[in-house]
């Protein structure tokens, strides 16, 4: 199994496709960092003020709330969805399957690959949130105490928290990682399904989408693996309200092992032609 993965492994950090999540996770931080620290207007708030009360954590809060909800989905869909579909599509699939590899270890070695992925996503984002944060505002403790003691300052908009600590901010992208592997597991059940790389891309995606949407229906939202993908948002609350973390959790593996599951089952019973 090692050996499998060392190899997946290899083969995913040969593709471009690879790299445009790092790109664009590590550059949310940047784009929006420069722009608090030198432009003129943010949502009509004159940025005289907004720069005023800025540190590390706010820009962390706006770029969490940027690139977690669609764009981090979005990364780990183009490399999940690519595992099994790619192979297919490009007609390697039956030549890796003629050694002896079976199926199902084959399987758990890209998805365990999909997983490392994603870690190594949220780890730069992280890294890229802190570093910026430091360099451009600082992590001043005074300046977050002051936005935590108002209501809801007006340029914070939509966030709904802020991280209070590093460990806060730690904890949050950690959890991210465990929220997003429902995701993974869901692009490799669609990989299984079609012999197209984009397809199973855009049909995890899809179905990320009308579930995010169904939210909206108060009668479906309990069963929608999406409404509890915000688990890392619960990081930043004070105190943490770890029953209802406990309950995500426990929600998010029942689908992401339920996706995993029915990926192997047809997997193993797929025809494979090329």
């Amino acid at each position: 199994m090692l050996n499998l993965i060392k190899l997946e492994l290899m083969k995913m950090f040969h593709k471009r496709r690879t790299y445009l999540g790092f790109i664009g996770l590590v550059g949310i931080p940047i784009l929006i960092g420069v722009g608090m620290k030198y432009g003129t207007k943010f949502e009509g708030v004159d940025m005289n003020y907004m720069r005023a009360m800025l540190n590390g954590y706010v820009l962390i809060a706006f770029a969490t709330f940027v690139g977690m909800p669609f764009f981090a989905p979005l990364f780990v869909s183009l490399v999940s969805g690519d595992m099994i579909a790619g192979e297919s599509g490009a007609g390697t699939l039956r030549t890796i399957l003629v050694r002896p590899v079976g199926r199902s270890k084959l399987l758990l070695s890209k998805f365990i690959t999909a997983l490392i992925y994603t870690a190594i996503l949220m780890a730069l984002m992280d890294a890229a949130c802190l570093l910026v944060g430091k360099i451009l505002f600082g992590f001043n403790a005074s300046i977050l105490n002051i936005l935590l003691s108002r209501s809801q300052p007006e340029f914070l908009g939509p966030i709904a928290a802020l991280p209070q600590s590093i460990k806060s901010v730690q904890l949050g992208f950690l959890f991210a990682i465990l929220s997003l592997s429902v995701i993974v597991s869901l692009a490799i059940l669609i990989s299984v399904l079609t012999d197209n790389s984009l397809g199973a891309t855009a049909g995890t995606v899809v179905i990320f989408l009308i579930s995010s949407s169904l939210r909206f229906y108060d009668k479906a939202k309990p069963y929608l693996f999406t409404t509890y993908m915000d688990v890392w948002q619960k990081m930043f609350r004070n105190p943490i309200p770890w029953s209802d973390v406990y309950k995500s959790l426990a929600i998010l593996s029942a689908y992401g092992l339920g996706f995993l599951i029915l990926a192997l089952i047809i997997f193993r019973r797929k025809d494979i032609v090329c």
